[in-house]
């Protein structure tokens, strides 16, 4: 991937999406509690791996990618929790580093 190319630019064609979303990163600011989504980003620059980011509200999508990174721990709510379940179901898969609760 060059320097110009954004990771946002290849959501189409990504095969990975990272879920970063601002209300999480908030929360856990508040916490004083890790949020590991900004490391796992940067891994993924440096490496050239073409993903795209990911709100809460499109976990129930049905456009995810074929592989779903949740960076950090992750509270799911029921309708998030059954989208992925079918998600995973279809084929899907989900990398959870934070775990989910």
């Amino acid at each position: 991937m060059s320097e110009a190319a954004s990771h946002d630019t290849m959501s189409l064609e990504s095969p990975l999406a990272v879920l970063l979303d601002a209300d999480d990163r908030e929360r856990d600011w508040q916490r004083s509690a890790q949020h590991y989504g900004g490391y796992a980003v940067e891994l993924l620059e440096h490496a050239g791996f073409p993903f795209h980011e990911v709100q809460r509200a499109e976990l129930t999508s049905e456009r995810l990618p074929p592989l779903l990174l949740l960076p950090y721990s992750v509270r799911l709510t029921t309708d998030e929790l059954k989208a992925l379940t079918a998600y995973v179901m279809g084929g899907g898969s989900v990398v959870a580093c934070g775990g989910v609760e």
